[in-house]
């Protein structure tokens, strides 16, 4: 992933809008972004965001405090999820309250 991103760095979200365009699915969800540059990609398409807070002191790798200070006003459909003490069910449950709204 590293290397790959050395060279271009919004490799991975390119390649899933070039799949995304040619087979022309209903919904598309892209399940990681951690980079502005791939949250960038999907900008001009309106899309809805979602982040998962974690615990900030897990991990100091680039790839998971990149968006730390990204500007999330950007984003028109954007739903935060303090998800540090949730379980799956409970995540499950605020997705469907949150985010199904603003797909139907």
């Amino acid at each position: 992933s590293e290397v790959c991103r050395a060279t271009v760095p919004d490799c991975w979200a390119a390649a899933a809008l070039r799949k995304i365009k040619a087979e022309q699915p209903k919904i598309a969800m892209i399940c990681d972004a951690r980079f502005p540059t791939e949250i960038g990609v999907f900008l001009p398409y309106n899309p809805i965001v979602v982040r998962l807070r974690r615990n900030l002191y897990d991990s100091n790798h680039i790839s998971e405090v990149a968006l730390d200070s990204f500007n999330w006003s950007k984003i028109t459909n954007f739903v935060m999820i303090e998800n540090v003490n949730l379980s799956i069910e409970e995540k499950s449950k605020v997705l469907q309250e949150k985010v199904l709204p603003l797909i139907l």
